[in-house]
C-alpha cells in the first residue's frame, strides 16, 4: 500500500495532543509533540514511548488522532507480525468511527483528510482484511470498510 497521500515530512503544529490529563495523555503528548509522521515508527514507539503504544490512539485529541493516524496504520500494515497489538487497536479504531461510536474523532477525520486519503482508509482496511482479519470470527477491518469507503468516494478529489 502506498502512503504517498499523507504528509510526511511536516511535524503538526497541534495545540492538545493528550486527551485529558492522565499519565498516558501527558506522555502521548510528550512523546508527540513536534514529531512528523516519518518519526512514528515500531522502534521509536518502543524505545521512547513509556507505556503500550497500541493505547496512543486512545489518549490523543481528535486532532492529533488525525494527524498520527496514518502512522499507525502503517505500523500496522507494514509490521504486523511485530507490532503487538498495534493492528486491533487501530482496526477497532476505525470500526468505531465507522459505526458512529467515536463521532468526535471521526469528523476530524472526515472533514481534515482529501478524497485520496480517505481512500487510503479504505485500501488500507481491505489489505488488513485480506491478509489478516479474514480468519477472525468478527472481521473488524472489513465491517468498517465500507464506511470508509463510501465517504472517501463522496470526497472524491
Amino acid at each position: 500500500m502506498d502512503f504517498l497521500a499523507f504528509e510526511w515530512r511536516v511535524a503538526p503544529s497541534l495545540s492538545r495532543i493528550g486527551r485529558g490529563d492522565s499519565i498516558e495523555a501527558r506522555s502521548v503528548d510528550q512523546f508527540f509533540r513536534g514529531r512528523r509522521l516519518s518519526d512514528v515508527t515500531l522502534e521509536t514507539l518502543h524505545s521512547e514511548y513509556p507505556h503500550d503504544p497500541a493505547a496512543c490512539l486512545v489518549f490523543m485529541a481528535a486532532p492529533a488522532f488525525a494527524a498520527y493516524l496514518p502512522a499507525f496504520m502503517r505500523i500496522a500494515l507494514e509490521r504486523y507480525e511485530d507490532s503487538g497489538s498495534i493492528p486491533e487497536a487501530v482496526v477497532h479504531r476505525l470500526r468505531e468511527m465507522a459505526e458512529g461510536r467515536d463521532e468526535e474523532r471521526r469528523d476530524e477525520v472526515v472533514s481534515k483528510y482529501s478524497g485520496a486519503q480517505l481512500l487510503a482508509i479504505a485500501e488500507f482496511l481491505s489489505e488488513m482484511s485480506r491478509r489478516y482479519w479474514h480468519a477472525y470470527p468478527d472481521d473488524e477491518a472489513k465491517c468498517a470498510l465500507g464506511y470508509w469507503h463510501r465517504v472517501a468516494t463522496e470526497r472524491a478529489d
